[in-house]
């Protein structure tokens, strides 16, 4: 969807060439800035599965997990870990985890070669005019 977003603001701008890139005098030196909320869903969603571990442990602490049997044991963990994989099982991606991969990834698309910085909080800009080096 971000990269979507970033197609249709720089065909917009009239910034879109023919090739479907950045059209630009220097590719180098030209950035490419976005500013997440919170992380993108993927990655929250794979935090979860993560979690399994220290939960089970936790669990296996109290009276109420030494008084199921070995069978219900199981079916709890079992339940546990399906319900925290969610449609992940098994899938470790390094995309959903990295929080720099969607700037790089536009960067990449239109063929820029500057820079590429994604900010977890929305950031405070000063009131000056910003001027790029």
């Amino acid at each position: 969807m971000v990269l979507q977003t970033a197609y249709q603001a720089i065909e917009n701008a009239g910034l879109l060439g023919d090739n479907d890139q950045l059209v630009c005098e220097d590719p180098k030196r030209t950035a490419v800035i976005i500013a997440t909320c919170l992380s993108n869903e993927l990655g929250n969603t794979l935090q979860l599965k993560y979690w399994f571990p220290q939960i089970l442990s936790m669990m296996k602490k109290t009276d109420a997990w030494a008084a199921l049997s070995d069978d219900e044991k199981a079916a709890v963990r079992d339940s546990l870990q399906t319900h925290l994989e969610g449609e992940h099982k098994g899938y470790d991606p390094v995309h959903g985890i990295l929080l720099n991969i969607e700037a790089s990834r536009i960067a990449r698309h239109l063929g820029v070669r500057g820079p590429t910085i994604s900010w977890m909080r929305p950031v405070l800009l000063p009131s000056r005019p910003w001027k790029p080096v």
